[in-house]
């Protein structure tokens, strides 16, 4: 018998099969794909960041139980395109819907400057401090979002 006849027959006789990769979903094969073309300066402009399929397809990724893979990619987009205040605000939002507070609270702290995202801010850090026991801070963020809230009202 050759050597290699032995080692075939004392290793099982053929090699372990490799799974291949599961595909990815589409909905997140489409936001990834998003993410790859922000980095790539030739599709400047032509990336649909924050339009109607863009948020269907992070809306599907939440509805199907795949939260942590939709944070991931908004963080990712947050961190690529940090002048995007809808995508940090809609990640913000998820953060505190799990709970996440400590993660959340920079983003808030940064579009609680922002004039059209502070209102909505600032009544999550709010909600943030109330549960986190911090009534003085609460207090402090609802008198701000009062404050902000009667500037935008117009007779």
């Amino acid at each position: 018998m050759s050597l290699w006849g032995w080692l075939k027959d004392a290793f099982g006789g053929r090699p372990p099969e490799i799974e291949p990769e599961a595909e990815l979903p589409a909905e997140e094969a489409f936001l990834r794909n998003l993410l790859a073309r922000v980095t790539d300066p030739s599709d400047e402009g032509r990336v649909g960041i924050g339009d109607r399929e863009f948020w269907a397809a992070v809306q599907r990724l939440l509805a199907t139980g795949r939260d942590r893979t939709a944070i991931d990619i908004l963080s990712r987009f947050v961190a690529a395109r940090p002048d995007d205040h809808a995508v940090a605000m809609r990640l913000a939002e998820i953060l505190c819907d799990k709970l996440e507070h400590a993660t959340a609270r920079p983003l808030l702290e940064k579009l609680a400057t922002v004039r059209d995202h502070a209102l909505r801010a600032r009544f999550l850090l709010a909600d943030a401090a109330e549960r986190a026991g911090d009534e003085a801070e609460a207090r402090r963020q609802d008198r701000k979002s009062t404050r902000l809230n009667s500037s935008h009202i117009t007779i």
